[in-house]
């Protein structure tokens, strides 16, 4: 008997079946074999046995299932759905002129990408899911049908106020608003088991930009698609980075914590 069948034996892969005889005569002989499966020259004794068993029992630890995938877009839809309105209430109704036509396509189009996010999220945190479409689809895919939609429903003019401090401004209140609901998604996310930390983090960013540039939409009154790509859509692209950082950090932290 060679090593390779030994190998393939224990490994459960090969197609003969030798004695167990023959395996432990071969490990007797071989010292590379001896190396490599020194515990099963232990003694199999019933005492053996049960102190195996203690150690296996005594490390587990009760656990909860995972939601299903369609249970937990269920739940964060309803809790970025409570953030917008939460935030609406707080602040005050809509700014200018209402929901006019343009604001509730904007709208429209930022739940649908929350929409795809959401499920990405739900596929990233079982690993194995089958990925109908990429994360990065979906991000791209937000982000571009956002700005499109910027210039193809809103007034391409300049808006009194300036372009420069007011952007700046809707950019530092929606990522002030992105921080609680990344936490929050982190929250609902928190019992996955996610093996690509940067795109999740991205996903995560994504997520929280689209659900705060909605609250912006509703609350900015220079609806200008000039503004909006930029400094709205900017929200959604910066959350995007920082998350996709984040993740690169964890990463890195988790493999060299020294």
């Amino acid at each position: 008997m060679t090593c390779r069948q030994v190998d393939e034996h224990l490994d459960g892969a090969g197609r003969l079946r030798p004695a167990p005889e023959a395996i432990r005569s071969h490990l007797r002989a071989c010292s590379r074999c001896q190396t490599l499966y020194e515990p099963l020259r232990a003694p199999e004794t019933p005492a053996v046995a049960v102190a195996v068993t203690a150690q296996l029992t005594r490390s587990l630890r009760p656990v909860k299932p995972v939601v299903s995938p369609l249970r937990f877009v269920v739940q964060l839809m309803a809790s970025l759905l409570g953030v917008v309105l939460l935030a609406v209430a707080v602040m005050g109704g809509v700014a200018g002129a209402g929901l006019t036509i343009p604001i509730v396509v904007a709208g429209v189009v930022l739940a649908a990408g929350a929409g795809l996010l959401a499920v990405s999220l739900a596929w990233q945190r079982i690993p194995g899911s089958l990925h109908t479409f990429r994360p990065g689809v979906a991000m791209g895919a937000l982000l571009v049908s956002f700005v499109l939609v910027c210039f193809l429903v809103f007034p391409v003019r300049p808006a009194p106020g300036g372009f420069l401090l007011p952007g700046l401004e809707c950019l530092r209140s929606g990522l002030l608003m992105a921080v609680p609901v990344v936490v929050l998604a982190c929250w609902l996310f928190r019992r996955g088991a996610a093996l690509n930390w940067p795109v999740l983090g991205a996903t995560l960013g994504s997520v929280a930009g689209a659900t705060v540039v909605l609250i912006l939409q509703m609350r900015c009154p220079k609806n200008e698609a000039l503004h909006l790509a930029v400094w709205h859509g900017g929200v959604i692209g910066v959350s995007l980075a920082g998350g996709l950082a984040a993740g690169w950090l964890l990463t890195r932290l988790r493999r060299f914590p020294g």
